[in-house]
């Protein structure tokens, strides 16, 4: 073979393994690429977590930086509405034990307002319904709230809550069985919760039921057991001042009355003033307290004013030191004009005691006029009987109550 021949075919074997050579090394970057992105996928699927909140923190600060806008803005608005919320049902839950039902509607329907997914807000305002006339009339009737009742118990949700029986209890307590009132107030007690949540409607509600049993010294442990003192209840004041005026304590009576009264003024507290001072020998400071809630009550007055407050319960009063048989009979008192006779009689007897029979007798004319009940009667005798029996007055004064007291038979 000639050497022009020998030299062309080496020409050609040095091409084709320079060729190789090329097609070898592009493969091996092949690989070494191929290996460098699976590492990388490896690197992102085991840190996604951290890379993704790495993201959103920059993403988070680059509109904060560039809008103004925060991020997590959005999440710390619904966790402070959810806390607000929260906290208007518990002031509902608290006003519910005390026997402030409009108080509880109004903080219930601040706490949907805020956040309306509050479950527990919803329920809260149902039980403060309970006892809700139907719309268009001034009283719900007996057989409406039990039904309202027995609905709430079959939730299967709430329907197992303490509260429950509270409403039980006061319903049972209005129909004046005691036994089924303190059953179910029982119940109330017997619940954890009752304490963990420091629910004080119960032990105030059985209070209520024990002083309407001639049980005043054994009520106001239970007043004094729903007394908080970082939150001072009118309410609870106002019932313990009570048990001391049926166990006789007038100094003790007064001197709570006017706490409650510094809490939030109220026309039965006042009422409640002057009463107290009868048996002091107050009978002016009694005709100044009672002569200001008679001119309130003689303008017009809309049931629910908050002044005025919801239903009374007026006890009879004493007719001597350790009597709780008497303390036993009471009276409900509903609306305002019920209210403004008891009154008109109040005013009466501070005039009689004051000597000024003119005045008492116009008084009196007035709050007959206004067409008391016979049970209205009856308690205003009580009234006159206790103060007479209790107290000493003037000839002039007992001689009054005397003719008085026989006019009302």
């Amino acid at each position: 073979m000639e050497v022009p021949e020998i030299q062309k075919r080496v020409s050609d074997l040095e091409q084709e393994v320079a060729a190789l050579k090329k097609t070898v090394q592009a493969g091996t970057e092949a690989a070494r690429s191929a290996g460098r992105l699976q590492k990388l996928s490896g690197f992102l699927k085991d840190n996604w977590v951290l890379l993704s909140f790495v993201a959103t923190l920059l993403i988070a600060g680059w509109g904060k930086l560039h809008y103004g806008a925060a991020y997590f803005e959005k999440f710390e608005t619904a966790k402070t509405n959810r806390e607000l919320s929260e906290f208007h049902t518990k002031m509902g839950d608290r006003f519910l034990g005390l026997g402030e039902l409009q108080s509880a509607k109004q903080a219930y329907a601040e706490a949907l307002k805020i956040n309306p997914d509050n479950q527990k807000a919803v329920w809260g305002n149902e039980l403060a319904q309970v006892f809700d006339p139907p719309p268009g009339e001034v009283y719900s009737a007996p057989e409406v709230i039990d039904a309202k009742l027995d609905y709430l118990k079959e939730n299967k949700e709430f329907g197992n809550d303490y509260r429950l029986n509270l409403l039980e209890a006061v319903r049972y307590e209005g129909m004046r069985d005691d036994d089924k009132a303190m059953t179910a107030i029982q119940k109330c007690l017997s619940r954890k919760e009752v304490d963990n949540d420091k629910f004080l409607g119960c032990y105030l509600q059985r209070g209520i039921i024990l002083v309407s049993q001639g049980r005043p010294d054994e009520a106001m442990a239970d007043f004094h057991k729903a007394d908080d003192p970082n939150h001072p209840s009118l309410e609870v004041l106002n019932d313990i001042a009570a048990c001391e005026f049926l166990s006789a304590d007038f100094t003790e009576a007064r001197r709570d009355f006017v706490k409650s009264y510094q809490i939030s003024p109220k026309v039965l507290t006042t009422l409640n003033l002057g009463e107290a001072d009868w048996y002091l020998g107050n009978f002016a400071s009694a005709l100044q307290e009672h002569q200001w809630a008679a001119d309130y009550l003689d303008k017009p007055a809309k049931d629910n004013d908050r002044l005025l407050g919801s239903e009374w319960i007026e006890p009879y009063f004493p007719l001597h030191v350790g009597d709780h048989e008497t303390i036993r009979n009471s009276m409900r008192v509903f609306n305002a004009a019920e209210k403004r006779i008891t009154f008109h009689f109040a005013l009466a007897i501070d005039h009689a005691l004051l000597n000024d029979t003119v005045a008492a007798d116009n008084e009196f004319d007035t709050a007959m006029k206004l067409q008391p009940s016979a049970d209205h009667r009856r308690l205003i005798q009580n009234r006159m009987q206790s103060v007479e029996n209790m107290r000493q007055m003037s000839n002039g004064a007992k001689n009054w109550l005397d003719e008085h007291r026989k006019m009302l038979d």
